[in-house]
C-alpha cells in the first residue's frame, strides 16, 4: 500500500473514531468535557474533509464521473445493485458534518436546544453512513474495526439520547443561555 493510500484510510478511520468520542462528550453536563467534545467533533470533520480530498486525488484522478462510476461498481459488488448514489450520500455526509460543526461553534446553545427529531435524524444518518462505509463496503480486518467503531457509535448515541431525554437538560440549557459551551 502506497503512503497516499494510507493517508486516505487513516483520515477516514480517525474521523470515524471522533464521532463516538464527541457524542459521549456532548452528552455530559460538564462544560469542559463539552468543549473537548466540540473540538474532537471538529477535528473529525477536518479529517473527513481531508479524506474526501485525498480519496479524490488518489483513487479517482480528481474526476467526479470516475468516482461515480467506481461507486456504482463497488455498490454492485457489495449489494448486487448498481448505483452511484452512495457518492452523493458521501457528499451529503461531509456537508452535514460541516454544518453541524459550524452550528456547534457559532450557536452552541441553539445547537444543544435543537429538537429531538433533528438530533435523531442527523445522528441516524451519520450512523447509517458509518455502517455502510466501515462495515458493508469494506472487508477483512477493516470490517472488524468497523464493527468496533459502529458499536462505539451506537453506545455513544444511546448515552447522548438518554441525556437528551432527561428533564435536567432543560434546566441546564436555560442556565447556559447566553453563555457558550
Amino acid at each position: 500500500m502506497h503512503v497516499t493510500e494510507v493517508i486516505v484510510y487513516l483520515t477516514v478511520w480517525l474521523a470515524l473514531v471522533c464521532f463516538p468520542a464527541a457524542a459521549v462528550g456532548r452528552a455530559t453536563e460538564d462544560r469542559q468535557l463539552g468543549r473537548w467534545a466540540r473540538r474532537v467533533w471538529s477535528f473529525g470533520c477536518l479529517l473527513f474533509g481531508l479524506h474526501v480530498v485525498s480519496a479524490f486525488g488518489v483513487f479517482y484522478q480528481w474526476s467526479h464521473a470516475f468516482a461515480l462510476a467506481e461507486t456504482a461498481r463497488q455498490t454492485f459488488e457489495a449489494t448486487g445493485f448498481e448505483s452511484g448514489s452512495g457518492l452523493y450520500l458521501n457528499y451529503l455526509f461531509a456537508l452535514l458534518w460541516l454544518i453541524e460543526t459550524v452550528w456547534w461553534w457559532w450557536r452552541p446553545v441553539s445547537y444543544r436546544r435543537r429538537s429531538l427529531g433533528i438530533f435523531l435524524a442527523v445522528q441516524g444518518f451519520f450512523l447509517f453512513m458509518i455502517v455502510n462505509g466501515a462495515v458493508i463496503f469494506v472487508d477483512g480486518p477493516r470490517r472488524w474495526l468497523g464493527v468496533v467503531v459502529t458499536t462505539m457509535a451506537v453506545i455513544a448515541l444511546g448515552v447522548a439520547l438518554r441525556r437528551e431525554r432527561t428533564p435536567r437538560r432543560e434546566k441546564t440549557l436555560r442556565r447556559e443561555q447566553g453563555r457558550s459551551v
